[in-house]
């Protein structure tokens, strides 16, 4: 009949704006989790970079204090060759 009709288009509708909200939420919750994500791998991202960073400058430290080193053993033994040799 008609009033059935009526009532299961109605239920029907119902069921369809509310699925509609649901997929609003959804892609809402969805957005701000991929920002929240996205924010996540950024700060990652920055703490490894500055790790790898600070990493770099110590190896880097550790090499010139070699050369260093080595310079200043040349330089002496030169300069005890140097001596001897006068």
């Amino acid at each position: 009949t008609l009033a059935e009709f009526n009532v299961a288009k109605t239920d029907a509708d119902s069921k369809r704006q509310r699925a509609e909200r649901v997929d609003k939420v959804l892609a809402a919750d969805l957005q701000a989790f991929e920002a929240n994500r996205e924010g996540d791998f950024r700060a990652l991202f920055s703490a490894l970079g500055r790790d790898q960073l600070h990493i770099e400058r110590q190896v880097l430290g550790e090499f010139k204090a070699v050369l260093d080193f080595v310079r200043h053993a040349n330089d002496s033994s030169s300069s005890s060759t140097t001596s001897l040799a006068k």
